[in-house]
């Protein structure tokens, strides 16, 4: 069973990886070969793909232990949750999740949803199984501190460029963002079922949705 921790800004969030040190250690590593076929293979056979993406760990800045980094709409920041009401409090929601033990889990960013209850859909049977055998196999293969989940409730899916500005991230869509997207690291899929004709190792495909872009005043991230 996956057992799940609070919140630590500190402990889950400013212990990302920087996004260069990130994708570094994903090249060295061949993550995109696991990712090619046992992990999305993994995703399908659970039946967790359309509410479910792969991430690719890192942080964009750090944030201090009372922050939350808050996504609303086109642009995510560090919210302060010593100073915001109850009532704000209540409508934010964990939506990016990382392993911190191959049986343990705990939530590094959120959604703003205004109006919902919160309920971690994480806990019902068939994400638990799941996530059982993706922790396994994560520790097995040293990739704990690079890989995690993505509610994907909030996805469009339109393809979207996010760029960090000050302590902001703001997404804007692709087609009319005017930046550059060719030099951009993979940051986000989500599986599918394969199409027939597909590799005999292969029982899903995926898409990337997000990309980020490296710049030397921060990184852009572009969702495709």
């Amino acid at each position: 069973m996956v057992t799940f921790e609070g919140y630590s800004a500190e402990l889950h969030y400013n212990t990302l990886q920087d996004l260069s040190a990130a994708y570094d250690e994903f090249t060295v590593q061949q993550v995109q070969k696991a990712i090619d076929s046992k992990i999305g293979n993994l995703f399908v056979k659970h039946g967790v793909q359309s509410a479910l993406g792969l991430t690719l760990l890192h942080r964009h800045f750090p944030i201090s232990q009372s922050e939350k980094m808050v996504n609303y709409g086109a642009v995510a920041c560090p919210w302060d949750t010593s100073t915001m009401s109850a009532e704000v409090a209540r409508n934010i929601h964990s939506s990016f999740w990382r392993f911190t033990q191959p049986t343990v889990m705990a939530p590094y960013e959120f959604e703003y949803i205004m109006g919902a209850s919160y309920e971690n859909k994480l806990e019902e049977e068939r994400f638990q199984v799941f996530l059982g055998e993706f922790g396994a196999f994560l520790e097995d293969h040293n990739l704990i501190r690079l890989l995690g989940v993505q509610m994907l409730d909030a996805i469009g899916e339109e393809p979207g460029l996010e760029f960090t500005a000050d302590r902001a991230n703001i997404t804007l869509p692709l087609k009319v963002s005017g930046l550059d997207a060719d030099d951009a690291i993979e940051a986000l899929w989500v599986f599918d079922q394969s199409l027939k004709g597909g590799s005999i190792e292969t029982t899903a495909y995926k898409t990337c949705r997000k990309k980020c872009v490296k710049k030397k005043t921060g990184h852009r991230k572009v969702h495709t």
